[in-house]
């Protein structure tokens, strides 16, 4: 076979015209077969100009099956389980985005593990590491679930999750279906809510996060289930540091059934076990 280059057909050229500006010369070549610089000389003598955007959405959409974790049923919600709502809300309490780089990870306590690790692997092949802390002081054995995923963490990066210290959930919520957006809250509460029955079986559910959270998505779901809360912040002297925080408290009756009724509205499907049966035995307490 000779490797003398041959002009482009006219077949190629009607081809450029109707995808170069939307996928670019690296994809054009890889279709057609020729070498990049050929595509551009064509293009340019074509006069075609490229999109960016309509690129980048080929791009990632071309892609989104070659990652280890496929992102589009985070993304698009006709695509969207109870898993990826719930690994949403997680994420949102627990993940964390990295600024240089495209890293999504999520950590948590070891002895999670056994009702999280199934969750997590139903959404793909997450890479894990464990850590383990000198003394009992520095806390205990932890999980570090971690993808590199670009398409996703642009994603969230939208919907405010590298902002999400201070910032409200109203956005990545209001994107999930609304039959779905329960098992959101469910994977925020596993993050970073408790659930605490006194020994008279009294009790409460808070939420925790920074000092500085924007609680607006809170406050719309409290007007949604008409229950009652209230936020207070907290700040303690720790050995001479000054520790900042603030959460949402729920004390009523009615407000801790209809709140446990909407995170389970059935058995326990996944999720962390020892905080649904804490919201059982809330509710059995609360329903005599």
């Amino acid at each position: 076979m000779s490797n003398k280059w041959q002009p482009f057909t006219i077949t190629e050229k009607q081809y450029l015209i109707e995808n170069y500006s939307k996928i670019g010369a690296t994809h054009c070549a890889k279709n057609l077969g020729r070498s990049r610089l050929g595509i551009v000389k064509n293009a340019k003598k074509l006069n075609l100009t490229l999109d960016r955007s309509e690129i980048c959405k080929y791009v990632f959409q071309k892609e989104y099956e070659d990652f280890n974790v496929n992102p589009r049923p985070f993304i698009e919600s006709n695509c969207m389980t109870p898993i990826h709502a719930y690994l949403l809300g997680l994420i949102w309490a627990d993940g964390h985005i990295s600024k240089n780089g495209y890293t999504i990870s999520v950590r948590f306590v070891e002895n999670d593990g056994e009702d999280l690790l199934s969750v997590f692997y139903k959404c793909g092949n997450w890479n894990i590491y464990k850590t383990k802390p000198k003394t009992k002081r520095e806390g205990k054995p932890q999980n570090v679930l971690y993808t590199s995923n670009k398409p996703l963490l642009e994603y969230l990066k939208t919907k405010g999750y590298s902002a999400k210290s201070t910032q409200s959930a109203v956005d990545i919520i209001s994107s999930i279906p609304r039959r779905l957006q329960h098992y959101w809250w469910r994977g925020c509460f596993d993050g970073d809510g408790g659930f605490y029955v006194g020994k008279n079986g009294y009790g409460q559910i808070t939420l925790h996060s920074t000092y500085e959270q924007d609680w607006e998505h809170i406050d719309l779901l409290c007007k949604e289930l008409n229950i009652k809360y209230k936020i207070s912040k907290r700040i303690r002297n720790v050995k001479g540091k000054m520790m900042k925080s603030s959460g949402a408290q729920f004390f009523c009756k009615n407000s801790i059934i209809k709140l446990c009724e909407y995170l389970y509205p059935e058995k326990l499907d996944f999720g962390l076990k020892r905080k649904y049966e804490k919201a059982q035995k809330l509710l059995f307490f609360y329903r005599k």
